[in-house]
């Protein structure tokens, strides 16, 4: 029951994030997408194996170099870990090829979950039900485009054995000339973390008495982990950043989204970066 609620919130998640946000200028290049899917479900819940549910939006192969670039790091990003680390290898990728991609991911989780299953049956144990039924849920999709910048958003939701899964959201953003992933090292001056890490405070206590009827204070969250950590997006004004299940605070508080304004933060942005002349700011 636990496990179908993190599944549904990410779900909830993907579905508000449905809508690809043209902000700024149009794009010079036009786009071709290819979408990506493998979707698998074992209904019995205490059956050994792997539930999928991946849905992957990514620039089609070919469009110009900066993309090319754009669409191997997501694969990369995607597939180049299988879901239970433990003594499971990193994948080797062909980066050329999205299908052969998907399938070493796929081949490499089944592996893992056959060794797992082989060292219980050595030690002459039985697997625990929970442990040998895993899921896999990732969406993958642009969700702002102009002419400079491009953002993705991966939602994902997964269990591979233990307590509970692992559910968040991850946000890329591309410089869309040269191929390269923004940082936060990309927008702000060199030696400005203390400044940053006062305006997330400040940021994460009007986010609280936003949502009060979550009873949430700042006295939940782990204030020293509070700092710039590269899972941002950009709006035509401000920059906001999610935090993850145990970044900022216990497993059971989930995922938190909140950031500032390009205003606020005008003093501590290098004025070459991209994100400044996104903002316009004089």
């Amino acid at each position: 029951m636990k496990r179908n609620l993190i599944f549904l919130v990410a779900g909830l998640m993907a579905l508000a994030l449905t809508s690809c946000r043209n902000e700024g200028k149009e794009t010079t290049v036009e786009i071709a997408w290819d979408t990506l899917s493998y979707n698998h479900l074992i209904a019995d819940q205490y059956e050994a194996g792997i539930s999928y549910d991946i849905n992957i939006v990514l620039p089609k192969e070919g469009l110009n170099e900066a993309y090319t670039a754009i669409r191997h790091q997501l694969l990369t990003h995607l597939f180049a870990m299988p879901m239970s680390y433990g003594e499971c290898d990193s994948i080797k990728l062909d980066l050329n090829d999205a299908q052969a991609c998907l399938k070493a991911y796929l081949d490499a989780n089944q592996k893992c979950l056959d060794d797992i299953l082989a060292s219980f049956k050595e030690d002459g144990l039985e697997a625990p039900p929970y442990d040998i039924h895993w899921e896999c849920n990732n969406t993958l999709k642009p969700v702002m485009v102009n002419d400079t910048l491009i953002t993705f958003l991966l939602n994902y939701a997964n269990y591979a054995g233990g307590a509970h899964g692992i559910h968040g959201a991850v946000y890329m953003t591309f410089d869309t000339q040269t191929g390269e992933q923004l940082h936060d090292k990309d927008i702000f001056l060199k030696g400005t973390d203390e400044q940053l890490n006062h305006l997330l405070q400040n940021s994460l206590m009007h986010y609280c008495e936003k949502f009060e009827e979550q009873a949430l204070t700042t006295a939940d969250f782990e204030i020293d982990m509070l700092h710039i950590n590269d899972n941002f997006y950009l709006t035509p004004d401000s920059i906001y950043y999610t935090y993850n299940v145990y970044e900022i605070a216990p497993y059971a508080y989930g995922s938190h989204t909140f950031g500032f304004s390009a205003k606020e933060a005008l003093p501590y942005l290098n004025k070459e970066s991209l994100a400044y002349k996104y903002w316009n700011l004089k």
